[in-house]
């Protein structure tokens, strides 16, 4: 349930307006004392080795995740490329990184991969097109030991 908690708190943080900046962060704590932090701005975002933001695309927002559940980030990007464009950069670079594609799904302008390392670290990509640009959402990260 801790991850349901998670993942709606961070997608409400990234709808909250970070212009300029600023930075919103929600913690929580389970019954048992762990607590978890959501972090969301529009600071530099910074990605594991191998990775980087789509050339040319625009950051919308960031959202950092660390609690007993795992961590990781969720960073939403805007870019004039094609959906099949961005994935293939995200592709190419988890590829390059050590991580197996485990997913991939394409239904009408919506297109998702998704992929895993040997050391259990994860990612998904998900990217759509609307009124001629590419939103896409990354997201990447590690699970915790609970």
């Amino acid at each position: 349930m801790r991850i349901s908690g998670i993942a709606l708190a961070a997608i409400l943080l990234a709808s909250c307006d970070s212009s300029a900046g600023d930075e919103n962060e929600i913690r929580m704590s389970d019954d048992e004392g762990n607590e978890s932090i959501v972090t969301s701005s529009t600071a530099a975002v910074v990605l594991p080795d191998g990775f980087s933001i789509y050339p040319g695309a625009a950051i919308e927002s960031t959202t950092t995740m660390s609690g007993a559940d795992g961590e990781g980030q969720l960073i939403i990007m805007t870019s004039s490329a094609s959906p099949e464009d961005v994935l293939a950069h995200f592709r190419e670079q988890a590829e390059t990184a050590g991580y197996e594609i485990d997913m991939e799904m394409s239904t009408g302008k919506a297109h998702v991969i998704a992929g895993k390392r040997a050391d259990g670290e994860m990612f998904t990509v998900n990217a759509s097109a609307a009124e001629g640009d590419t939103t896409a959402m990354l997201i990447i990260g590690k699970e915790g030991s609970n």
